[in-house]
């Protein structure tokens, strides 16, 4: 990682870390820590936390995924109330072929300029490829755990948060990401250098 890429937080009297000391400290002072994680995910990390950290840890994700196992429980995780908005998106991706769908998602806090809009959205529809881009073509909250689920979608683009990134590994989806901020550069290591199940669009700087 370079230096543009780590949080600007890290070390310095950032408003952040005022926030986040006290997390730590009582981290440090608690039996113990529940991560939405999965062993086959992070081992290496799991034993460096338990071993050379001090800190007894146990792994109990993916919680979103474990917590919602039926359609309906998936659309409402989506926050859609309206049951015809969610059999409208089910029919559309009933109509496509397998793995033919790609899902862009950069959560509800990123904002992307107008140029970098204007260039994704120039290079989606140049594609030739069919798409759901949240946000853009979806308005309101998405379904993502029906939309990754569905044989239809056969990727996802992602700024890496972490809910996001295990939601797409349960789904068995590979990942383009682009990070842009906290501690979504790290995510990006894991996914492209360790597991080897992501591709870089090659995001330099943390914005955060």
């Amino acid at each position: 990682m370079t230096p543009l890429q780590l949080p600007d937080w890290l070390g310095t009297n950032h408003s952040t870390t005022a926030y986040y000391k006290p997390i730590f400290e009582s981290e440090k002072k608690s039996y113990g820590t529940l991560y939405n994680s999965f062993h086959e995910l992070e081992s290496d990390y799991k034993k460096l936390s338990n071993t050379i950290l001090g800190i007894k840890s146990w792994s109990v994700g993916p919680v979103s995924s474990l917590a919602n196992k039926d359609d309906e429980k998936k659309g409402n995780r989506g926050h859609m109330e309206e049951l015809a908005e969610e059999e409208e998106w089910l029919n559309w991706l009933n109509s496509k072929q397998i793995e033919s769908v790609l899902y862009l998602s950069f959560g509800s806090v990123t904002r992307l300029d107008n140029a970098q809009i204007v260039e994704i959205a120039h290079g989606l529809e140049n594609s030739d490829h069919n798409f759901i881009w949240v946000g853009y073509i979806i308005w309101n909250w998405a379904p993502q755990l029906l939309i990754l689920d569905h044989p239809a979608t056969g990727g996802i683009v992602t700024h890496c948060c972490w809910n996001s990134i295990l939601e797409s590994v349960n789904s068995g989806l590979p990942m383009i990401t682009w990070p842009m901020s906290e501690e979504q550069f790290y995510n990006e290591k894991l996914l492209v250098d360790v597991l080897k199940i992501g591709v870089q669009v090659g995001a330099k700087e943390n914005k955060f």
